[in-house]
């Protein structure tokens, strides 16, 4: 689950290529997910179209589904210092 207390670490993992994929690509949205088994932690972004249905399991299920805009205004708020973020802002 994406929340206030972890949002910095989600963007402090995020590495140079998952960044440029997201970023580079023509669709608007960013589907943000944090997941959990016994022995690590792994966070991935998704680009994509809009999608309702997508948007509403996101937030049933404690991911982020937004544009790319909020994506980087929350990337700033977050006071993340992922360096492969800030050449996008």
């Amino acid at each position: 689950m994406i929340t206030t207390q972890n949002i910095q670490e989600f963007f402090d993992n995020l590495t140079e290529k998952q960044i440029n994929e997201v970023m580079q690509c023509n669709k608007d949205f960013v589907l943000c997910e944090i997941s959990c088994s016994n022995v690590c932690v792994w966070f991935d972004v998704t680009s994509m179209d809009y999608d309702e249905e997508t948007e509403n399991d996101a937030n049933d299920n404690g991911q982020l589904f937004c544009d790319k805009d909020t994506f980087l205004q929350l990337y700033k708020e977050s006071q993340s210092l992922n360096p492969f973020l800030i050449e996008y802002l």
